[in-house]
């Protein structure tokens, strides 16, 4: 729950409501290039942070010569350690497993380790040495430096034309992206342009200088209403209103420099009265070779219709086990107080028996694509094939650019087929008439998958959304464990002795989308919602609150000193909800 504002005398609490949004008609091409522009405003902002860091690194190494050493010897280990991922996958290539048993995967994770290890030994050596630099170096001139870079990225004249609010929601994004990737020791990236992204607008009364207008006030006031986010007429008798919405997509203050967009809004559930509209997020997403349109608002309302808050705490703890009878375990809920009946969410066999008949299409056309990229690649880095004018220009540059490593999407062979046949001509005559063949051999393959699998994932999604919405309903403080979900996915340097079934699993059963579903639940229903440490979670024995310090992957455990036997997840989820509950105490204290 955010922290309180207060409305004259009455404390106000933050709630996030999100409808569907259906097109009428086409698209905008220019809000197609807002979207660009937007995503090119992140990757400038991810190469400043990059340079900012080189610049500090450089700093260093100028402030002192043996600090300047060990950094040159850090790189040339990062290098090695970079090298030995690429023999692993030279290595899995020629096994044709990711069996990390197998000999040659087993000697090239071996040789991984040990240029990790020596990395370490040297990050550990250049603790001291860089701790003496940082005395020596300008910080406040470097800090400012890159402040006044991204302030310079995010102005309008600098992006092309992007909807400055749009543009410094994107600069405010990556300011939490970069504190949160400084905590965890994560790296920026750069996002490759596939026409997603949104627009956001914010919402405040003429004179006023506070955010906050009242659900009414997003109608048309009047025939010439020329707000960029602007609902144009009232509810329909519907039991799902549908309300027709005017956004701005693209273009500049004024009126005939205005691209318009317009939808028709889901409105599934009411606004709370009371409510104060603060800001909107108009968001597209991509489902297969198509496009879908969500619409976020960003509400307050009076503290009193908030939930009421339990001191007790409910912790989840995510993760994947698969199960003797092929179901699929993906999280333990568990609460701080000893009454507290831990629960198991878990995926269905016949949940699971539909996404391995959609893993079986997509290896399929995984294989047919790859075939296509690797045929027509050489042929497109032959030449300028388009002018960089061309609407498809970038799009075909991605293929042939793309790097070794890098096979063909299905979904992308499905675009360029599906262009091509739309456009015949704009490609050499070999590249069309064999992407035109993919499209025979696999167009209809690639429909029967995409309607399959959104039809899984959307059942997934309903299912999650049922079970946040019953944690919620507890009132009590949510914990979860403050870790990088990404390693629940599927990773190209990751080896296991899972399946291919069962990766796809893992990767499909999607235990962030639970987390997430959890998350948004909380945060519309005012319930706290908190990260904690993932630091023995499953070796500390919820009863005594011993750590095993000799546990492994066991799915279970007895403790050595008092006896309990645990199930390790639901000991996590427990552990979990005590590490929220005591989050929760001083915030608590500080409410009062």
């Amino acid at each position: 729950m955010a922290p309180a504002r207060q409305r004259g005398t009455e404390a106000l609490s933050t709630f996030v409501y999100q409808y569907g949004a259906i097109p009428k008609g086409p698209f905008p091409e220019q809000g197609i290039e807002s979207l660009y522009k937007e995503n090119k405003l992140w990757n400038s902002l991810v190469e400043i942070h990059n340079r900012h860091r080189e610049s500090y690194e450089a700093a260093r190494c100028a402030a002192d010569s043996e600090y300047a050493l060990i950094s040159e010897s850090i790189k040339r280990a990062e290098a090695a350690v970079e090298a030995a991922f690429e023999a692993k996958r030279e290595a899995r290539k020629q096994a044709g497993t990711r069996d990390a048993s197998h000999p040659l995967i087993r000697a090239a994770i071996d040789e991984i380790n040990r240029l990790k290890q020596n990395r370490r030994e040297l990050w550990a050596t250049a603790k001291a040495a860089r701790k003496r630099a940082d005395g020596s170096i300008d910080k406040a001139a470097l800090n400012k430096a890159f402040r006044d870079a991204v302030n310079a990225a995010q102005r309008v004249g600098n992006t092309g034309g992007l909807n400055s609010t749009t543009a410094n929601q994107v600069a405010d994004n990556f300011r939490t992206a970069r504190e949160r990737a400084f905590k965890e020791g994560a790296r920026l990236r750069f996002h490759a342009f596939d026409g997603t992204g949104y627009w956001f607008f914010r919402f405040r009364v003429k004179g006023s200088k506070v955010d906050g207008i009242s659900y009414g006030e997003l109608f048309s006031q009047r025939v010439d209403d020329g707000r960029s986010f602007v609902l144009t007429s009232a509810e329909s008798d519907r039991k799902k209103p549908r309300i027709p919405l005017r956004v701005k997509v693209a273009g500049g203050a004024k009126e005939g420099s205005k691209v318009y967009a317009f939808f028709d809004l889901i409105l599934h559930r009411p606004l709370p009265e009371n409510a104060q509209v603060q800001n909107a997020k108009l968001i597209r997403k991509r489902n297969g070779d198509k496009f879908s349109y969500l619409v976020s608002l960003t509400v307050r309302v009076p503290r009193s219709m908030a939930t009421e808050v339990q001191a007790a705490a409910i912790g989840v703890d995510i993760g994947f086990r698969q199960l003797a009878d092929q179901r699929v375990r993906v999280a333990a809920i568990g609460g701080s107080e000893p009454e507290d009946e831990c629960q198991i969410v878990e995926v269905s066999k016949e949940f699971i028996r539909r996404l391995e008949h959609v893993d079986a299409l997509k290896a399929s056309l995984d294989q047919s694509a790859e075939a296509l990229g690797q045929f027509i690649k050489p042929l497109l880095k032959a030449g300028s094939v388009l002018p960089e004018d061309h609407p498809r220009y970038r799009f075909v540059r991605s293929i042939a650019a793309a790097p070794p490593i890098v096979t063909m999407s299905f979904e992308k062979a499905y675009k360029l087929a599906r262009w091509l046949l739309r456009e015949p001509g704009a490609l050499p005559p070999d590249v069309e008439k064999r992407a035109l063949d993919w499209w025979q051999q696999n167009g209809r393959r690639y429909r029967e998958l995409h309607n399959l699998r959104q039809k899984a994932l959307a059942a997934r999604k309903e299912e999650y959304r049922k079970i946040a919405a019953k944690i919620v309903k507890f009132g009590r403080p949510i914990g979860v464990e403050m870790i990088d979900l990404r390693v629940f996915a599927e990773a190209k340097d990751r080896d296991n002795k899972l399946g291919n079934t069962a990766r796809s699993n893992r990767f499909l059963v999607a235990p962030s989308e639970l987390l997430a579903a959890i998350r948004n639940a909380a945060t519309k229903a005012g319930i706290p919602f908190h990260e904690v440490s993932a630091r023995n979670t499953s070796k500390t024995c919820s009863a005594c609150g011993v750590v095993n310090e000799k546990l492994g992957a066991e799915d279970s455990w007895t403790c050595a000193v008092c006896g309990v036997v645990h199930d390790r997840d639901k000991n996590a989820a427990v552990n979990i909800a005590r590490r929220a509950k005591e989050k929760r105490a001083p915030a608590a204290e500080g409410d009062s």
